[in-house]
């Protein structure tokens, strides 16, 4: 978009750009990362997108415009939460049981991991607009008269605003889900799918059946070398609503990515091939024949609501806190457990047997931490030596915990993105 232009005129000019584009019949479409990244350019041409911004207004009307041209029935779903007013967007075609598929399409309203500039606005290539692009492009490549189910495309809003003015993450998804008036047999999650160097790891939280089958598609498509079938990281992202309600949930993500919440998650590192990958993994999997179809999905076993709340798990996954399914904000961990630190807590406290953690914190914290330090390298603020961990910790407050064997209990622990 040229300086000085106007997000309604940009917007104007690349529906009609758009409406010119022959279009092949339907039933003989494949998804096409190129088109995908149309739409990742249109987007960002937009400006940034956060809850109440020209560009955020903007965004609705592309959206909308795309589907319905399409032959979606389209629905706009307000709400409000935590000071803000926000807008789900939900697409739906195609009759029989419901599959969701989502992705945000809020952009960040401060780049608050950005050294140079962090009270800036996130463009949001990766981390909102290459989501929103696969999307649009499976609501132009989705043969609808032959679904087999209702396929419902869902654009949450207000997923990216977390850990600002102290507002919690995934609110759009949150609301969503409490409101739904039918259960989805199984929800995907597209975010950050369009990172030219993909890395797309098991998220720890997704249901392990249904990520399965995705990642076997991916393989039997040729992408087994960007979807490693190996666990890496737990991440609050809009699936967990889902399966807090007991819904099977998966989510597509590469967080192996040093722009996320920074003015360069910009348009020059999005690859229409890794858009392609994502989009045809999702296409095959709604479009499979009768005969390919696997066992139906069993509801994920869930962790009570309570943070307190334990189970056991394999030698390597021997104990997990769980604090967003149980409310996603209802408390904070402000501190590390070493027993050389003056450690002080705001919610529940561990248990007993959690005697010791190594704490990174690795973005500015909501609330100070009165402890903490890289789990490899330097100790604590007195100079003690840390706890020994086996593999590199990732913490930061108000997240999710999963604890590994001792020496290290916190072995891994989810980001919130």
């Amino acid at each position: 978009m040229l300086r000085g232009s106007s997000p309604r005129l940009g917007l104007m000019i690349l529906l009609l750009i758009g409406a010119c584009r022959p279009s092949a019949p339907a039933g003989g479409r494949t998804f096409d990362g190129r088109e995908a990244f149309r739409h990742v350019q249109a987007q960002l041409a937009l400006g940034p997108r956060y809850p109440g911004s020209p560009g955020w207004e903007a965004v609705q009307r592309y959206i909308e415009e795309h589907v319905t041209r399409e032959g979606w029935a389209f629905e706009v779903q307000p709400f409000a939460a935590a000071g803000l007013s926000g807008r789900n967007l939900i697409a739906r075609a195609g009759r029989g049981p419901a599959l969701v598929i989502g992705a945000h399409y809020d952009t960040r309203r401060r780049a608050d991991r950005d050294p140079e500039r962090p009270d800036d606005p996130v463009p949001g290539a990766n981390d909102g607009a290459s989501g929103v692009a696969v999307l649009l492009e499976l609501a132009r490549v989705l043969d609808r008269p032959r679904l087999r189910q209702e396929v419902w495309l869902v654009f949450f809003d207000a997923e990216d605003q977390g850990g600002l003015e102290g507002r919690p993450w995934i609110l759009g998804s949150t609301h969503f889900v409490a409101t739904m008036a039918v259960t989805p047999t199984a929800m995907i999650l597209v975010d950050m799918v369009g990172d030219a160097d993909p890395q797309f790891y098991y998220e720890q939280h997704s249901d392990p059946a249904l990520r399965a089958q995705l990642w076997r598609i991916a393989a039997e498509l040729g992408y087994g070398a960007w979807f490693i079938p190996k666990p890496r990281w737990a991440l609050i992202d809009d699936h967990l609503p889902f399966l807090q309600r007991g819904i099977p949930a998966a989510a597509i993500i590469d967080f192996d990515y040093p722009a996320w919440h920074t003015t360069a998650d910009t348009l020059d590192r999005i690859s229409p091939a890794t858009l392609e990958a994502v989009g045809r993994v999702i296409e095959r999997f709604v479009e499979r024949e009768p005969d390919e179809l696997e066992a139906p999905l069993k509801p994920p076993r869930l962790l009570s609501g309570s943070p307190e709340n334990l189970t056991a798990g394999k030698a390597n996954d021997n104990l997990r806190l769980s604090k967003a399914l149980g409310g996603l904000n209802g408390w904070m961990e402000s501190a590390c457990g070493h027993p050389r630190c003056s450690a002080q807590r705001s919610g529940p406290s561990f248990p007993t047997s959690v005697r010791s953690a190594a704490w990174r914190s690795w973005t500015p914290a909501p609330t100070p931490f009165p402890c903490c330090w890289p789990a490899r390298g330097s100790g604590p603020p007195d100079g003690s030596s840390p706890p020994s961990c086996a593999n590199e910790t990732h913490i930061v407050p108000s997240l999710y915990w999963r604890a590994d064997a001792p020496p290290c209990p916190f072995g891994s622990l989810g980001r919130s993105v």
